[in-house]
């Protein structure tokens, strides 16, 4: 308790938490990254996994060897394509819901919120930037 409010209030993670994941369990960014593609859709455990990915990262070996498993990059990137395409079709349906709204109620327009600890877009963009892939190279530019 006492090393992880150290951690804490120094602004960094635990290494203890590098060790517990990955040393132990060979394939844990492999069962990481299938978790997130598989719980996509689940807000919640999405958001767990890829900010737990991105902690991870941070640590430089983890990083390398992350990037090195061909597979599990691409499927980071098809993670960040498909949630970047459901953002930008949900900011365009809000957009036109409060129009309507708008016209009906003359209401003002809802605030979105673009919060990383609750934005899927903001999380895995977060740890895209982490591995060092950029945006330009997941968009195929």
């Amino acid at each position: 308790m006492e090393i992880e409010n150290k951690c804490k209030s120094e602004g960094y993670r635990c290494p203890t938490t590098n060790d517990a994941v990955v040393t132990k369990e060979p394939k844990s960014l492999d069962t990481l990254v299938e978790l997130a593609c598989i719980f996509r859709e689940k807000h919640e455990i999405f958001l767990r996994v890829t900010k737990l990915l991105t902690i991870l990262c941070g640590n430089e070996d983890i990083r390398k060897s992350l990037l090195s498993m061909e597979k599990a990059v691409n499927k980071i990137k098809s993670i960040f394509a498909l949630t970047r395409r459901k953002h930008e079709f949900e900011m365009k349906r809000n957009t036109a819901k409060a129009k309507r709204l708008s016209v009906c109620t003359q209401n003002t327009k809802k605030k979105v919120d673009n919060n990383s600890t609750v934005n899927p877009l903001a999380a895995v963009t977060s740890l895209i930037e982490t591995l060092g892939l950029g945006v330009i190279t997941v968009m195929g530019v």
